[in-house]
């Protein structure tokens, strides 16, 4: 008895597109770059807010920690969490989460809208930061790894100018000044959501066991030193929310 088996066309599954590798890589530090400059954007919002809307000191500081709350939050709970379901599904939720936020100052009618936002934005960056510095590690050329952390940095700091610069120009200058800054923002921030879709569809990083939050853990040689950096950090954002609260814009009008 034989068998015979006929010969059925052989479909291959279709392969979806990918970026460059070069384009990876700087589609990471994309990543970067816009996650501080949405993490940014709002705070010169902040004083035409309180004299839009007559907010007093106190919820003008707590919309200002509101982010750094969120962010801290998600970086203990889900700061490992791309080692499990891979760096591109974890940079896709995190600028999808800054997306959000930035949607909600766009269209933000009244101060909820703006907390809900702000908390947005500290989800999104928490989700997104980290994963993004990891990918475009893996993402550079063979003997350029060591690069990668440069150049994710280097993309921070231009986020943060271009909030600074594009912002600042669009509130000063621009109609709109509650809404438009955000508007070319959310631009941005939906460019590099589909570049971030078209990197590829790895698999998650082999990851031993399964995925649980971990608690922080300082290596005892550094602890001073990073007691110290958190103490100047939060020294900061004291004076910036408090500066925040009480500045108030006399050159322009709503």
């Amino acid at each position: 008895m034989t068998l015979e088996t006929s010969a059925l066309p052989v479909t291959r599954r279709a392969t979806a597109p990918t970026l460059p590798a070069r384009a990876r890589f700087w589609t990471a530090a994309a990543v970067a770059g816009v996650a501080l400059w949405t993490s940014a954007a709002p705070t010169a919002t902040y004083p035409l807010y309180a004299s839009t809307w007559h907010l007093t000191s106190a919820v003008t500081t707590a919309i200002f920690a509101v982010y750094p709350i969120v962010l801290v939050v998600f970086l203990v709970i889900f700061g490992q969490v791309s080692d499990f379901i891979g760096r591109r599904n974890a940079m896709l939720i995190g600028v999808g989460a800054l997306f959000v936020g930035v949607l909600l100052f766009a269209v933000a009618p009244s101060v909820g809208w703006v907390f809900a936002g702000r908390a947005f934005m500290g989800a999104g960056v928490g989700l997104a930061l980290a994963p993004a510095t990891a990918a475009a590690v893996e993402f550079s050329r063979t003997g350029q790894e060591g690069r990668a952390s440069s150049t994710v940095t280097a993309a921070t700091a231009v986020g943060l100018s271009l909030a600074t610069i594009v912002g600042g120009g669009l509130i000063q200058y621009a109609p709109l000044p509650l809404h438009l800054d955000f508007w070319v923002l959310l631009v941005v921030v939906a460019a590099v959501l589909v570049m971030v879709s078209f990197l590829p569809r790895r698999s998650a990083a082999a990851a031993e066991g399964t995925w649980r939050p971990r608690p922080i853990r300082i290596p005892a040689g550094i602890r001073l030193l990073y007691a110290t950096a958190a103490a100047a950090v939060t020294a900061a954002y004291a004076f910036g929310s408090r500066s925040s609260s009480r500045w108030a814009p006399t050159s322009r009008r709503i």
